[in-house]
């Protein structure tokens, strides 16, 4: 009976665990007594208190630390400032190569400008040479024809004559 006992109180503690914190039972009915304990204050202040020749050794120590940390900080300082420095000039040299950019595109598309006014030019010229060369040949054509009709007719006459 004592089984039966056990499993019906089991429920129960987890039913109640994971009620209150959502714990298992045995998180719940973990036993604290076997955890250590802080000292107190008043014994570490006992314990702690140097004597006149710790003390300036501990005071001295801490002078060397305090000197080394604020040759660490000027360090860290000049390292910033001489870092902002190079941004700055690195800022300059930004927009001196933005403006160069800037002028670079400006004369580029003035040259593509160019460069399709020739295009466009030099289309408008080939085809006026073309129509000028066709011109050309059809007068050529027309004293061909003309000079023909000259000679046939001078035949003809000759041979009238004859």
């Amino acid at each position: 009976m004592e089984g039966g006992f056990v499993l019906e109180d089991k429920p129960k503690v987890e039913k109640m665990a994971k009620n209150s914190t959502g714990a298992s039972g045995r998180k719940m009915l973990a036993d604290i007594s076997n955890m250590q304990r802080k000292p107190t204050t008043s014994i570490q202040d006992k314990k702690s208190l140097p004597n006149s020749a710790t003390q300036k050794e501990y005071i001295e120590q801490l002078q060397k630390e305090n000197a080394a940390l604020k040759k660490l900080l000027a360090d860290k300082s000049m390292i910033i400032d001489l870092s902002g420095n190079e941004l700055h000039k690195l800022r300059i040299t930004l927009q001196k190569m933005q403006q160069q950019n800037l002028q670079l595109a400006q004369s580029n598309s003035q040259l593509l400008a160019e460069l399709n006014s020739g295009k466009d030019r030099l289309k408008l010229l080939q085809h006026e040479l073309g129509c000028k060369n066709g011109i050309l040949i059809a007068k050529q054509l027309e004293l061909e024809g003309k000079r023909k009709n000259k000679t046939c007719q001078t035949n003809d006459i000759k041979k009238v004559k004859v």
